[in-house]
């Protein structure tokens, strides 16, 4: 676990993010000629946000719920950006377009998961809770 104090982790966690947008945002712009060198800074992008946070105290409501649907994040990432996408138009070298279409993303990702886990996930995980055996062990 990395030892940082908490100016280094902010500063590493805004590399981060700087990266993946602007990696983001070049790979719209450029294409397959940017895929070699926008998957390593990708890369870079997401270890240096994961290190700016992994070993810390921090467990912020609105990140915790994150986690909790995290899998609808997942699944309906594509499909929100596809969306807001085609309601936007191109983006290509429109940065103002390009946030519109993140920013829009993100929100419109964000409801769908947080819809699919409360009407889809959560009766399934109180099915899980009723069906599960707990073995007792031998005396």
């Amino acid at each position: 676990m990395p030892l940082l104090s908490i100016p280094a982790r902010l500063l590493m966690a805004s590399f981060g993010i700087t990266v993946l947008v602007t990696c983001g945002y070049y790979a719209e712009v450029f294409g397959p000629k940017f895929a070699f060198f926008g998957l390593a800074c990708v890369t870079g992008g997401c270890l240096a946000f994961f290190l700016s946070v992994c070993g810390s105290s921090l467990s912020l409501s609105p990140l915790v719920y994150l986690g909790k649907i995290s899998y609808g994040l997942y699944v309906y990432h594509l499909f929100a950006l596809s969306l807001v996408g085609r309601a936007l138009g191109t983006t290509t070298g429109r940065p103002l377009r390009y946030a519109a279409l993140w920013w829009g993303g993100l929100l419109l990702t964000i409801a769908m998961a947080s819809v699919s886990y409360r009407c889809l996930e959560t009766p399934f995980l109180r099915l899980k809770e009723r069906f599960t055996c707990v073995q007792s062990r031998p005396v």
